[in-house]
């Protein structure tokens, strides 16, 4: 898991639309499963996403209201991509 904060995913999520990414993913892990999830959101999307985020989760990247944490963020311009760069076993 990476030293996954609020402020780190703002920071690459700007990142991304500064460099106009098609992608930016986060990896979830939710409370009971046994393996991790991917959402992957389209760049039109990343600033009502971050704003979601900010209302959602705490600073630690902890859901407020369900057991569910991101554990990890990248962008991308392609699902390939993404998948190599993200760490899937943690």
């Amino acid at each position: 898991m990476i030293n996954a904060t609020m402020e780190r995913l703002e920071r690459l999520l700007n990142e991304a639309k500064e460099s106009n990414a098609r992608y930016f993913a986060i990896q979830v892990l939710i409370g009971g499963n046994p393996s991790n999830e991917i959402i992957i959101n389209q760049r039109e999307s990343f600033d009502e996403k971050l704003a979601y985020y900010k209302k959602t989760y705490d600073e630690d990247l902890k859901h407020k209201f369900a057991d569910i944490w991101i554990t990890d963020f990248i962008y991308g311009d392609s699902f390939d991509e993404i998948e190599k760069m993200l760490d899937w076993y943690e």
